[in-house]
């Protein structure tokens, strides 16, 4: 991303006459630099913040991606047992028409 141009940049610098009685204030010369200060002092917050977003961003990521992981892996074994348990149930069900055919069978005296 590029940086943007600071204002100070971007305008001329002027020269405000003081003591002149006009509409100038004659402190605005010290007001201003304090304003450039502040401006300065953020910009190098911002700097600060922006890479603490960075480091936070990757450690999120990071543990994101140890979450997914394992999350994965515990999907992966839940499948496994997904199926044992339908070849149990699919077992127990064959059986168990198999025996209620037995029993119809007998009742009708087929053997």
């Amino acid at each position: 991303m590029a940086e943007p141009i600071p204002l100070s940049a971007r305008l001329p610098r002027m020269k405000l006459e003081s003591g002149s009685g006009g509409p100038h204030d004659p402190g605005m010369e010290a007001r201003l630099a304090v304003l450039e200060e502040i401006a300065k002092s953020t910009k190098e917050v911002l700097g600060d913040i922006r890479v603490d977003l960075r480091g936070m961003r990757e450690e999120s990521r990071s543990e994101l991606r140890g979450i997914r992981e394992e999350l994965r892996g515990d999907i992966r074994g839940l499948r496994s047992d997904l199926r044992s348990d339908f070849r149990w149930l699919l077992s127990l069900m064959i059986a168990a028409a198999a025996a209620i055919m037995v029993i119809v069978a007998h009742g009708f005296h087929w053997f």
